[in-house]
């Protein structure tokens, strides 16, 4: 989850952003006054419960599962001790989380908190302070150059549907030193967190960003985490320009991290986790101009 304000890249401005909780809570349950008192608890005691009973919903520091990844920083600055305890002891109906009152004590339960609020910072690295608030929208970011190995030879792709480039095609095409071009279809602020190496930032919303892109037969191919949406979006619109080799990179970003190619992350911390992997959606029709 990558900002989605203007002032750290994001697409929405401020207003967008309060129009959306209020839609988002619409219909919810009344605010709960929570006590804000820290709960002092064993850190060490509660990854032991945590290791046993929360993992395969909540994944690792390292690894993200099905539920919510609670080892992020952003998510515990924001989350008191008390709303944790809560979705704990009452579970958040209607998801997977259920109340854990009839099988951990009160003690457990405060050690498991204890345990997620030790998970703010990934072991041995420094808390990085937030990015400094920008005017408006932040640009697509143009830090080093479009075109990857300028002096290669084109690649020789096999599409899919006329579309869809797997990324085992990709990474083959980059190890042979192949001219090309990988745009990231997602906000700034996505691409700053996660990338795939060598891809420059294009937002999908954003078709001023494609105006410096060559137009000169080098492959150009898109990608995002949907994984097809949007990086289709950003296909279609460079082959109405006349672009005249797209590709969507069939698998997105977190099938790529998956397998462990190379990715750059945010300075100074780990790459975020990838989600577990999820069934091949079905791929949309695809374009024929």
């Amino acid at each position: 989850m990558a900002a989605y304000g203007s002032a750290l890249g994001g697409p929405l401005a401020p207003d967008d952003v309060n129009a959306l909780i209020a839609f988002l809570k619409d219909g919810g349950p009344p605010p709960i006054d929570l006590p804000p008192t820290p709960i002092v608890a064993s850190a060490k005691d509660g990854k032991v419960v945590y290791d046993t009973l929360c993992t395969r919903c909540h994944g690792t520091q390292t690894a993200r599962a099905s539920a919510v990844h609670l080892a992020n920083p952003i998510l515990l600055e924001t989350a008191s001790d008390a709303f944790l305890r809560h979705a704990v002891v009452n579970g958040r109906p209607p998801t997977s989380m259920i109340s854990w009152t009839s099988t951990l004590g009160a003690k457990q339960i405060d050690d498991v908190v204890a345990y997620v609020r030790s998970m703010a910072t990934p072991p041995g690295v420094p808390a990085l302070p937030p990015p400094p608030p920008s005017p408006g929208p932040a640009a697509a970011p143009r830090k080093g150059p479009i075109v990857i190995n300028p002096r290669g030879r084109p690649p020789a792709f096999a599409l899919k549907e006329n579309l869809y480039v797997p990324i085992d095609q990709v990474k083959t095409a980059l190890d042979l030193k192949r001219r090309l071009i990988i745009v990231d279809a997602r906000s700034p602020a996505e691409w700053l967190n996660l990338h795939i190496a060598g891809a420059i930032s294009t937002p999908h919303y954003d078709p001023k960003s494609l105006d410096d892109i060559p137009n000169d037969g080098t492959w150009v191919l898109a990608y995002c985490a949907c994984p097809h949406h949007v990086s289709g979006e950003v296909v279609e619109a460079l082959r109405k320009r006349g672009y005249q080799h797209t590709a969507v990179i069939d698998e997105g970003i977190f099938a790529w991290q998956q397998k462990k190619y190379p990715v750059v992350a945010a300075p100074g911390l780990p790459a975020i986790p990838a989600p577990p992997p999820l069934a091949a959606p079905p791929h949309p029709v695809a374009a024929t101009h």
